[in-house]
């Protein structure tokens, strides 16, 4: 590939004119929308005839470029990309067998020891060596075999006068495999008391790490002050994270322009692509009541924004009706640190800015309360009062006694071949706290989470709060987790169990961590744990079984990703992980997707 390269450069920009390799890719891609394949002998006779010694110096550098493309189709590889996003000359549309391609030509604009002149250039040369194949074109002689094989299926008929009328989850739904969990009619051997009352529903937000988290924290709250009813605040929780948040995306900029990253960077593009959102990770749950505590759900109710927090995020991301928004502050602040200005000057700026993110999430969600007054009943007739707190008085003294925060520790089963098991890693530029902990997460095998979940459960009556990829292999009006729920081998007569592992599923983009919930509860038989209880937070109309999900071990193995235990549960080999230093993976790891 470097030869390639070297070759097409060493062509293009000493020896040849742009324009004139725009035309003689003009003369293949017509010669291919012709004759919808290409002969090699053929090509170089036309080149040669189209494109003489006028333009090239030397006749070595036509065969450099006819090697070139000979070595492309030879190889059968495609070398795509996107070469650079800024485009400084004319484009030129060309269209093959109706597909239109848009190319810049980048010879006169590119400078020479980047990278990006082949870039531009490569889609070209996989373009002519994608129409130069023809078995690899979808004929029409193929897609009439495809027809008739299909209608020659009376099951294939049948499915299809089915699905077209119904949802095709709700009929692939196993009866026998439904029949199973009907029996058992979600009871479990162990299960905490006291969970869920009232059940959590986040409702058109991505704040599931935020119930989850305060779902775990208020079990042993209630327990111990013998409360029936209770939730804390989600909406105080979510004003504060947006709030830090965009200080932190502004922050962000700062440190990765200081860096010398430019805005074309991977890192750099993930961060501008969506400033601020609603997902997160538990440790940033820990970050905002560390810091501003908590409060009882009746002293910050929610709110139009909270419940539904599309048009806040849009209004912080970007340009709808406002002059303000965290892009053109981005802008401003990466300004300022290519024009070496002052750091004083920065911190200035940025305080500024967030004058105007407090103002808009203030208006959206409304301002928590400094204070308020805790009081709750034992019965009907003994009310208990007592003084006015801070949310972060009211944390430090009601809660964290009865419930150490710190002590939690996250474990997540990650096989992919680079990440090791016995490691401890954490993610480049994701938090929301600037002062506040990273994510640092211990890499076991998924029969070490599945213990210490049973543990927890069984021997410290916690919950635990964990993250999974909810959507797969998963019936949300029956609230079932189960790898057999659906028969869709019976409708499309192919085999649809699953064939990857799940380090395969990661590396392919099939599966990652999409949603939190908490366990609370699982059932054993034969020393064996075959189902787990589920709390969710989505409302408890939600599910036939008022927000508790059922999922099986099985689905755990394959779809749970992290889970949040105490640290005491765990042996001195788990444990010892956690001295190590944190292998750090990019803001675009698989598995740095924020929980929504």
């Amino acid at each position: 590939v470097q030869i390639l390269y070297s070759s097409i450069f060493f062509m293009a920009y000493k020896r040849m004119h742009g324009t004139i390799f725009c035309r003689i890719t003009n003369v293949i891609l017509t010669r291919i929308k012709k004759h919808r394949k290409i002969n090699l002998a053929q090509l170089k006779r036309i080149l040669c005839s189209k494109f003489g010694n006028n333009y090239f110096c030397k006749q070595n550098h036509r065969h450099i470029l006819l090697n070139a493309m000979e070595y492309l189709l030879y190889t059968k590889r495609l070398f795509l990309s996107n070469g650079p996003t800024r485009r400084n000359s004319v484009e030129t549309d060309i269209t093959v067998n109706n597909s239109e391609i848009i190319y810049s030509e980048y010879f006169y604009y590119s400078i020479f020891h980047t990278q990006y002149l082949f870039l531009g250039y490569n889609g070209l040369f996989a373009l002519v060596f994608i129409y130069a194949q023809e078995k690899d074109l979808v004929t029409s002689e193929l897609l009439l075999k495809f027809k008739d094989a299909f209608f020659s299926n009376s099951s294939n008929i049948l499915a299809q006068n089915v699905i077209t009328a119904y949802d095709p989850f709700q009929i692939a739904l196993s009866r026998n495999r439904l029949q199973d969990h009907l029996v058992t009619n979600h009871y479990f051997s162990n299960r905490i008391n006291g969970c869920g009352n009232p059940v959590g529903d986040q409702k058109y937000s991505g704040r599931c790490w935020i119930f989850a988290c305060l779902n775990v924290v208020r079990v042993p709250f209630m327990k111990y002050y013998n409360i029936k009813k209770f939730e804390f605040s989600q909406a105080h929780m979510f004003f504060w994270d947006k709030i830090e948040r965009c200080n932190f995306f502004l922050n962000t900029i700062v440190s990765t322009a200081k860096n010398g990253e430019s805005l074309d960077s991977r890192s750099v593009m993930i961060l501008l692509k969506k400033p601020i959102e609603d997902g997160g990770y538990w440790n940033m749950a820990v970050n905002i009541i560390k810091k501003y505590g908590l409060m009882p759900k009746f002293s910050f109710s929610e709110s139009y924004s909270s419940e539904d927090s599309k048009e806040l995020n849009s209004i912080l991301n970007s340009k709808a009706i406002f002059e303000f928004f965290l892009r053109e502050f981005a802008i401003v602040l990466h300004d300022m640190v290519t024009n070496s200005d002052t750091d004083s000057n920065i911190s200035d700026q940025i305080e500024k800015d967030m004058c105007i993110v407090f103002r808009i999430v203030g208006v959206c969600l409304g301002i928590p309360q400094q204070t308020f007054k805790w009081q709750y009943r034992l019965n009907e007739y003994d009310p208990i009062c007592h003084r006015d707190f801070t949310p972060l008085e009211f944390y430090n003294t009601m809660i964290e006694p009865i419930f150490h925060i710190e002590d939690k520790v996250s474990l997540i089963s990650d096989p992919r071949p680079d990440n090791a098991f016995g490691k401890l890693y954490t993610m480049d530029l994701i938090g929301n706290v600037i002062e506040g902990s990273k994510t640092i997460r211990n890499n076991q095998p998924i029969e070490v989470l599945l213990e210490a979940c049973k543990q927890s459960i069984a021997m410290l009556d916690e919950p635990v709060w964990y993250s999974c990829e909810v959507d797969q292999r998963f019936s949300n009006e029956l609230g079932i987790e189960d790898l057999k729920i659906h028969d869709m081998e019976s409708i499309f007569g192919t085999n649809t169990s699953i064939s990857m592992t799940k380090s395969e599923r990661i590396l392919y983009s099939d599966s990652y961590p999409t949603h939190a919930m908490v366990l609370t509860g699982f059932h054993e038989e034969n020393n064996e744990v075959t189902r787990w209880c589920v709390e969710n937070s989505w409302g408890k109309y939600n599910t036939t079984t008022n927000g508790y999900l059922l999922m099986t071990t099985e689905w755990f193995k394959e779809y749970v990703f992290e889970v949040i235990v105490d640290k005491k549960l765990l042996p001195k080999c788990v444990l010892d992980v956690f001295s190590q230093e944190p292998i750090v993976l990019p803001v675009w790891d698989k598995l740095a997707s924020h929980l929504r």
